[in-house]
């Protein structure tokens, strides 16, 4: 798999948001949402739900 397919996915997933990631990058929108596209078509998950506590 390819490095820098992996660090957009990992930018992504620290910063929380697509646009956040981009803007850390230095990318445009498109320029990192097509990466973590082509993970999603390949079956990884682009996000990951945190658990609910009760009464949050």
């Amino acid at each position: 798999m390819d490095p820098k397919l992996l660090n957009s996915f990992a930018a992504v997933a620290e910063a929380g948001q697509l646009s956040r990631a981009a803007a850390r990058l230095s990318l445009s929108l498109p320029s990192l949402g097509r990466p973590v596209q082509a993970l999603e078509l390949k079956g990884v998950p682009s996000r990951v739900s945190a658990p609910h506590r009760a009464g949050s």
